[in-house]
């Protein structure tokens, strides 16, 4: 017969086991790091330190896998951050509200110059979609003819870690005659548990337009395995515009496999002046699969549009996009 004070001093005796277990699992844990940093000739690491390489391994691997979905959509966070040699073709057919088709051929490319250290590289944009030499100016979802032009320079990058980056461009823009152009990009990721926010600064000049500037922060998290969510807010100002331009999308993308994606997107677009109001509604379904080998894409894009200039009345259109990308196709080296 198990007395009450035998009780207590079992329940007692299993409580100091189970301390001096945890304690003796930590005392092998800081003595790994020791003999770890012994071994390196470095000094002891604590406890606070371990945890902080844990964080930055986690925090890598979420910047890794962001990256990873913006590479496959060839999105332009993607494609601004990774320094390889690359050529990209697009065919786009879009359909608006049944009576309009426009057909629109792009080429751009980069040509990494490695003898300079990967800080030099040669830019060409004849696309006119690539947000990269045109941000912080100029309106580029839905691009005519009379917009299009040619961009070519060189793109320095002073400055590059795994959590910022610097790039300044300059080079000339033809379209009637060349235009001169300048422009400094800065980006800072930050990692908070499961969240990845990502903080983009434009400054843009042209000769013929003057200076313009593009403010903008993505707040990105994994809700599960295959599910990214993505709040983007954006601020852009600019000489030729009064007051500021405004927008704020939501995104969900699904990772269907490694051959397919799907990216479902709201946003709203307007302006502040003559008053804060709204000018656009947009909502998108973007579906994008490999159609041959890791290099030949096929991209459908239904989408429901309520513009001001048609007094919010559903405007649908359709897009069909056929995209080539040659040269080192992956998400960027450290992440972005």
């Amino acid at each position: 017969m198990i007395t009450e004070a035998q009780t207590r001093h079992l329940s007692l005796w299993s409580c100091c086991c189970r301390l001096s277990a945890w304690l003796g699992i930590g005392w092998w844990v800081v003595l790994a790091g020791s003999v770890h940093a012994t071994e390196t000739n470095g000094p002891p690491r604590n406890l606070a330190q371990h945890i902080d390489d844990y964080h930055d391994v986690v925090s890598r691997q979420l910047v890794r896998t962001v990256a990873g979905v913006d590479a496959f959509f060839a999105d332009d966070r993607a494609l601004e951050e990774s320094d390889a040699t690359r050529l990209r073709l697009t065919s786009t057919f879009r359909y608006v509200d049944g009576r309009d088709l426009t057909i629109q051929l792009g080429v751009s490319g980069r040509l990494d110059l490695p003898r300079l250290q990967q800080k030099l590289q040669l830019l060409v944009d004849a696309d006119g979609r690539e947000q990269d030499l045109r941000s912080g100016l100029e309106d580029t979802d839905a691009v005519t003819d009379d917009d299009r032009s040619l961009f070519t320079g060189l793109r320095w990058v002073p400055r590059e870690t795994r959590r910022s980056r610097v790039n300044i461009d300059g080079g000339l823009r033809w379209r009637s005659g060349p235009v001169p152009f300048v422009r400094v990009r800065g980006r800072r990721t930050l990692t908070y548990t499961h969240w990845l926010v990502r903080l983009t600064q434009n400054f843009l000049w042209f000769e013929d337009r003057g200076l313009g500037q593009q403010t903008t922060v993505d707040f990105e998290r994994w809700l599960d395995h295959t599910h990214l969510f993505r709040a983007t807010p954006s601020l852009r100002w600019s000489e030729h515009i009064d007051g500021l331009d405004w927008r704020q999308g939501v995104s969900v993308f699904h990772l269907w496999d490694d051959e397919r994606m799907i990216g479902m997107s709201l946003g709203v677009r307007g302006q502040t002046d003559p008053n804060i109001r709204v000018e656009h509604l947009e909502g998108v379904l973007r579906y994008r699969q490999r159609a041959f080998r890791d290099w030949l894409f096929v991209e459908v894009s239904p989408s429901l549009t309520f513009p001001r200039s048609n007094d919010f009345e559903l405007t649908p259109v359709l897009t069909l996009k056929l995209e080539a990308l040659f040269g080192e196709i992956r998400a960027p080296r450290r992440g972005y």
